[in-house]
């Protein structure tokens, strides 16, 4: 009986190690978006660059005219690495460290940027159509515009 009762033991144990990992692996796979779909982002306005200083606005030949602190619930929003923002100051496509393109439009209150309208994710994509993410290459760094390409 005793013996039976260790091998149960150990079939328990086994079976509960098996559906942490399985779980763990589930929870990864589901830190990318698998197809593309509208998002709720929360943005914060940063209202200065130097916090010593907020009166100052002037960086060199830079001028800050302000920020926006992002926040999502979507598990595959964040670390957002490279971005390009439309000439008009209005529109944006970003990628992200976890397979994603992230797309919106940003608002502004008197010139100043106030939130994201229309945020929308979509994965990454391979020469072969399939989510980067999926083969467990997540980390997109920079974005450029090679002819239309990007």
């Amino acid at each position: 009986m005793a013996a039976l009762k260790s091998m149960l033991t150990a079939r328990a144990l086994a079976g509960a190690t098996l559906l942490i990992v399985a779980s763990l692996t589930l929870a990864e796979a589901q830190r990318f978006v698998t197809q593309p779909a509208r998002i709720a982002v929360d943005a914060t306005p940063i209202a200065s660059f130097d916090n010593s200083d907020p009166s100052r606005t002037r960086f060199g030949a830079l001028e800050f005219r302000g920020g926006l602190a992002l926040a999502s619930s979507e598990r595959a929003f964040g670390g957002i690495s490279g971005l390009r923002v439309d000439a008009d100051g209005s529109h944006f496509l970003a990628v992200t460290d976890n397979g994603s393109w992230l797309r919106g439009r940003i608002l502004y209150k008197d010139g100043r940027p106030s939130g994201i309208a229309d945020p929308e994710m979509a994965p990454l994509l391979g020469a072969d159509g399939k989510p980067l993410a999926a083969r467990g290459w997540f980390d997109a760094e920079s974005l450029e515009n090679d002819n239309g390409t990007l």
